[in-house]
């Protein structure tokens, strides 16, 4: 029997795009540069304290990294499951009322990590990416209404989330349903994954289903089909969490996609496909090596290190547009073996297809990029070379960021403006003395005047309108 590549589309890691409909004035309104620290906080009392069924210590367990935090930052989606009875939950904990509820799924209801939000943050259709990869398991669109406190099997094909998915008699029927994305609007985008009998080779197709039916029953639309030259790989994992990067511009236009294949660097459809979602086709495909174009803000020395390696070691592992609809933020993370030249965020136009630097690091010598540096202020570069955990702001115009200082060993909270033109100051928000940053699953953002809220595994990090 001849197994193809196995072929997955991501959501990734660091990357969700906070969607909201033209009737949330207040949520696109907001001034960035106004917002202010107020705390952060470990979650677990949060959600456990008034828990709806009770809490049992010792036999219940909850996930702190399988969470999620809603648009409208009032509610987080978590994880739930009680080993004396074998049962898996989704919990929901209100801010409002400071409560927690959760409601017990079936047999098939997936072991999920987080989710991803309709902009109206009622519904979230549940993460179950990361135990499809790593178990070969099936994958359908599981959605939970936070109004009715309901489950849905939006995509059930029928095949059950115990049988393995390369067998014969199984993966000629089955649809793999994964990377669910909202749009502005609404829809609901998703891939499918199946196995073309013609190639013997797993496709994925873009497909939509409508804002009016999100939980109804029509077929779901196909709105580009891969294409019969080859497959080109969408999703990849590291260990227990997804690295990659998906979004969709605030205009609900153009919808962008981090690929790369690990097993083969020199894979040519690696990079970032950015699809046209009205004319239903590829709009570009940036291969990785064009990230070596970004050259305005970046040393002569780092230039030179990128054309010696071929960008070995460089994977763009999140995506963020910023309110222009034509500004692709993106953000990479270089392997600790190939240490010796960075690729800082960069900016992608699609208007004129050119690459470059938010930061202008043209001054930074070789000898002096070391941890102890300092050049945009006395907090050490690095925390700008090198962020752990990236999100778009609710208004699209600011990227927030934690990265490590390396002279004090602390972490920082810093956000940058993704609409000047020019190079950008970084703006230090915080040292979060309490923040201990592990590999995170989720990282998302929520806001509701005057507060917002950033949810980054186990810590919430508040904000609000100073």
């Amino acid at each position: 029997m001849k197994i193809a590549r196995f072929v997955f589309v991501l959501v990734g890691l660091f990357s969700f795009v906070v969607a909201y409909s033209s009737a949330d004035v207040a949520h696109v309104t907001v001034d960035d540069s106004q917002l202010e620290f107020v705390d952060v906080q470990n979650i677990e009392e949060l959600l456990t304290a008034n828990i709806t069924p009770p809490f049992v210590d010792g036999v219940d367990d909850v996930d702190l990294r399988r969470t999620t935090l809603s648009p409208d930052g009032n509610t987080i989606i978590f994880y739930r499951r009680n080993r004396q009875h074998l049962t898996a939950m989704v919990c929901e904990y209100r801010f409002s009322s400071n409560s927690t509820t959760c409601v017990a799924g079936d047999e098939e209801l997936p072991d999920f990590f987080g989710g991803f939000w309709s902009p109206d943050s009622r519904y979230v259709v549940l993460n179950s990416d990361i135990a499809t990869l790593q178990f070969a398991r099936e994958s359908d669109l599981t959605i939970y209404d936070t109004q009715t406190d309901t489950i849905t099997y939006r995509t059930d094909d029928g095949v059950s989330s115990r049988e393995r998915i390369f067998e014969d008699d199984v993966r000629n029927r089955i649809w793999i349903d994964t990377a669910p994305i909202f749009a502005p609007n609404g829809d609901l985008y998703f891939f499918r994954n199946a196995i073309d009998p013609t190639l013997d080779e797993w496709r994925a197709d873009l497909m939509r289903v409508a804002a009016s039916d999100i939980i109804g029953t029509s077929a779901p639309e196909v709105v580009w089909r891969h294409p019969t030259t080859g497959s080109f790989s969408i999703f990849r994992t590291d260990g227990w969490y997804l690295d990659g990067a998906m979004s969709i511009s605030p205009d609900g236009n153009y919808l962008a996609i981090a690929s790369f294949n690990l097993a083969n660097l020199g894979d040519t459809t690696n990079g970032i496909w950015v699809f046209d979602i009205a004319q239903k086709s590829v709009k570009t495909h940036i291969p990785v090596s064009r990230l070596g174009e970004a050259i305005d803000g970046i040393p002569t020395w780092v230039t030179q290190g990128i054309s010696e390696t071929g960008l070995r070691g460089i994977f763009p592992n999140s995506l963020a547009w910023a309110n222009d609809n034509n500004t692709l933020v993106i953000w990479t993370r270089n392997d600790a073996s190939y240490s010796e030249f960075f690729i800082p965020t960069i900016k992608y136009d699609v208007t004129t297809d050119t690459l470059s630097s938010f930061y202008d690091f043209t001054n930074l010598s070789k000898d002096d990029y070391k941890p102890t540096t300092t050049l945009f202020d006395d907090v050490s570069l690095f925390v700008d070379i090198y962020p752990t955990a990236m999100v778009m702001s609710p208004s699209y115009q600011t990227a927030f960021y934690i990265g490590r200082d390396n002279t004090t060993n602390t972490w920082i909270l810093s956000a940058m403006s993704v609409i000047e033109s020019g190079f950008t100051t970084p703006r230090r928000i915080a040292n979060l003395t309490d923040y201990a940053p592990e590999r995170t699953f989720v990282i998302n953002v929520g806001y509701t005047a005057p507060t917002l809220r950033i949810l980054t595994g186990e810590y919430l990090i508040t904000l609000t309108k100073e």
